[in-house]
């Protein structure tokens, strides 16, 4: 993917089966190779505006609240549908459990880069983002995998990795 001057790239994590027990989390970010991948990154390049691909990465969460239900207390049982809502089935065998609503409060985290739009920067940026994954709230543990970006160059393909 190509990030042009004053782009943004938003990267968020998420646990591919929806597991709520599961927490995943952008950690760290290891700059590595630009303009191409035999030109290695240093502090100083980083910390220098004019020479540096990509501005200081911003860690945040989008916060959002959604309706959550919740099953109501109960063991269900069969019966004759009643409700009028379905007309066409009315005394159909219907097995139901009460919901309550209620506002959940999600947060997404993520990683954001911008481009710093230093118009003679352009090349390939190689980097590793670690994230940290929590299944119990407390043990964490630290993956790694590492993506690219096109720095100026509206015509890239990105590469598969």
């Amino acid at each position: 993917m190509n990030l042009g001057p004053k782009e943004y790239v938003n990267i968020y994590m998420a646990e591919a089966n929806g597991n709520l027990r599961v927490r995943i989390a952008p950690y760290a970010v290891l700059a590595s190779t630009f303009p191409d991948t035999n030109t290695f990154l240093t502090v100083e390049t980083m910390k220098t505006d004019t020479l540096r691909p990509i501005s200081v990465p911003n860690f945040d969460v989008d916060v959002d609240s959604m309706p959550y239900l919740n099953y109501g207390d109960g063991s269900p049982a069969w019966n004759n549908t009643e409700d009028k809502n379905y007309q066409y089935l009315t005394g159909a065998p219907e097995i139901s459990q009460s919901l309550t609503t209620s506002n959940a409060t999600i947060y997404a985290p993520y990683i954001q880069f911008q481009g710093t739009g230093v118009p003679n920067l352009t090349g390939q940026l190689t980097y590793g983002l670690v994230f940290v994954v929590t299944r119990d709230g407390v043990t964490q543990e630290y993956f790694y995998f590492d993506p690219i970006l096109m720095i100026n160059q509206p015509n890239s393909v990105r590469r598969q990795s």
